[in-house]
């Protein structure tokens, strides 16, 4: 996390009111963001990838069965239904 002194070589030394303007709201989204332990965070990225590859190893085997399987085409059927 930045320090304040950190952040004042970041902004212009030129406008003080604008540059502490800056740095109050700086303080501020950084005391109100969210944020997960990095522990967390590593744990919720791998499932994320698993999931991911499982979502590519399906889309693989659709597009296998889709070549594998033709479809019939519907012409002349009508896909209307009643309630």
């Amino acid at each position: 996390m930045f320090l304040l002194m950190d952040l004042l070589l970041f902004l212009p030394k030129t406008n003080l009111k604008m540059r502490k303007t800056a740095i109050e709201k700086l303080l501020f989204a950084a005391k109100e963001s969210v944020s997960k332990p990095l522990e967390q965070l590593s744990r919720e990225l791998f499932l994320l990838k698993q999931k991911l590859k499982a979502y590519d190893w399906h889309n693989q085997n659709i597009a296998l069965y889709n070549k594998e399987i033709p479809l019939p085409s519907n012409r002349g059927i009508s896909f209307t239904h009643r309630l």
